[in-house]
């Protein structure tokens, strides 16, 4: 528990993470519509 605390501490204050994360919570859903599932996300 206290590993996976420390990673999850050490991202949260990761810049690229952060932005990433404000990309899925915030336009992931205008830029790729949830009717198509998980396999019409892109790769990259």
């Amino acid at each position: 528990m206290t590993m996976v605390l420390d990673v999850a501490m050490r991202n949260i204050r990761d810049k690229e993470f952060q932005s990433d994360q404000r990309y899925v919570l915030t336009e992931l859903l205008r830029d790729h519509p949830p009717d198509g599932g998980m396999d019409a996300l892109p790769d990259v």
